[in-house]
């Protein structure tokens, strides 16, 4: 029996396949599982984050609001509405 990875064009036999579930796995743990835009909070902006987790994300969303927007405080709807507005891929589904 064999293990065919489309996507990735592999082909593995019974012996390997375990190892390729874990370098697998591997990859998908690494990939930014997550994202933000600017402008998917009303902003005429196209600052864009990838991270993740949600708090990495609004660490850069915090830094890039205080140099480029100038906002030193941050509110609370604006703080809710950029987690509103972050992007969860299928790889990092209930994870945080």
């Amino acid at each position: 029996m064999s293990v065919v990875y489309k996507d990735a064009g592999m082909n593995l036999s019974d012996n390997s396949a375990k190892s390729g579930y874990e370098t697998l796995n591997a990859i998908m743990q690494e990939a930014p599982a997550m994202s933000f835009r600017c402008r998917d909070i009303g902003m005429d902006c196209s600052f864009e984050a990838h991270g993740s987790t949600a708090p990495e994300l609004m660490r850069k969303f915090i830094d890039h609001a205080e140099s480029a927007h100038t906002m030193q405080v941050l509110s609370a709807d604006v703080i809710l509405n950029v987690n509103k507005a972050i992007i969860r891929t299928r790889f990092n589904e209930g994870r945080e």
